[in-house]
C-alpha cells in the first residue's frame, strides 16, 4: 500500500518528466543482454490437443473487480519486454499466454511466452469455442484461450494482454472485462526499422512485411487510452508502471 500511494503521488510527475525526456532523445537505449536460447523447434502441445478432442464446454470467469491492461504496438517496439518488466514490478498482474501458429524465436519458451501450436490444432480450438478472441498477424494466427484467461484472473489478479489492434478491439468489446489500452510507439520509423533488423529473427520477406504492417499500425495509436513512446526501456517501464498503479488506485485495488 505504501508503494502504491507513493507511486500514485509521483505518477503524473513521472509521466510528464519521462515523456519530455523521451522526446529529446534521438536514439533509444537498447539492452545488449540476450536470453539464453532454448529451442527453435516448432512444438505441438499434446496436452492442449487432448482438450480439443474432448469438445469441452468452456465457462468464463467474470470478476468485475479486476481489470485488463492491453498493450499493442508495431513489431519490434518492445511490447513483450515492457509486459515482462511490468509483471516483475507488480505480482498481482498476470499474463494470459496466447496460442500462436508462428514459429518460436530463439529465446522463446513454449508454454511461457506462447503456446506454439499447428494451424490444424488452432482450427480445432476455434471450432470448440476455446478462444476468447483471435487475430491474424503477418500470416500467423493468435488466440487467447478461455482457460488461460481464467487462470490469470483467479484470486483477483489483474491481467495483461499483448496483442495487435484487432485483438485489442475484440477484448475491449467483452462487457465482462474492464480494460485499459496502451499503445507503445517507437521514437521514429528509422529507429523501429533498426530494431527489427537487429533482432535478426525474420527473413527479408518477413522483415519487409512486418515493416509495412508497422507503418499501418502507427495510425491506430489514437484509438488507445494511452500512448507511450519507447525511447528507452527503463523510462517506458516507469511510465507504464505509474499508469498501472494509478488505474489500480482509481478502482480501490
Amino acid at each position: 500500500m505504501q508503494r502504491n500511494n507513493f507511486l500514485l503521488f509521483t505518477s503524473f510527475v513521472t509521466v510528464l518528466l519521462l515523456s519530455v525526456a523521451c522526446v529529446k532523445k534521438k536514439d533509444p537505449i537498447r539492452t545488449n543482454t540476450k536470453p539464453v536460447a532454448k529451442s527453435n523447434t516448432f512444438v505441438t502441445n499434446t496436452a492442449e490437443q487432448k482438450k480439443t478432442n474432448n469438445q469441452k464446454q468452456y465457462s468464463i470467469h467474470k470478476n468485475t473487480n479486476n481489470f485488463a491492461i492491453i498493450i499493442s504496438g508495431p513489431s519490434g517496439v518492445g511490447k513483450d519486454t515492457l509486459a515482462k518488466e511490468l509483471m516483475f514490478l507488480n505480482k498481482d498482474l498476470k499474463k494470459s499466454i496466447s496460442s500462436t501458429t508462428r514459429q518460436p524465436r530463439y529465446n522463446e519458451v513454449n508454454g511461457v511466452d506462447y503456446h506454439f501450436i499447428s494451424k490444424e490444432s488452432f482450427q480445432q480450438y476455434l471450432q470448440t469455442g476455446y478462444f476468447l478472441e483471435t487475430t491474424s498477424y503477418s500470416g500467423n494466427l493468435y488466440g487467447t484461450g478461455v482457460e488461460e484467461y481464467n487462470n490469470a484472473v483467479k484470486d483477483g489478479n489483474n491481467i495483461i494482454f499483448v496483442t495487435d489492434f484487432s485483438g485489442m478491439k475484440n477484448i475491449r468489446a467483452k462487457e465482462y472485462i474492464n480494460t485499459i489500452t496502451v499503445f507503445i510507439a517507437p521514437p521514429s520509423l528509422k529507429v523501429l526499422e533498426a530494431r527489427l533488423k537487429n533482432r535478426g529473427t525474420e527473413t527479408v520477406e518477413q522483415f519487409n512485411n512486418r515493416l509495412r504492417i508497422a507503418k499501418q499500425e502507427l495510425n491506430y495509436a489514437k484509438e488507445y487510452d494511452y500512448v507511450i513512446y519507447n525511447c528507452d526501456i527503463n523510462s517506458a517501464t516507469k511510465i507504464l508502471d505509474a499508469l498501472y498503479l494509478s488505474e489500480k488506485f482509481k478502482r480501490g485495488l
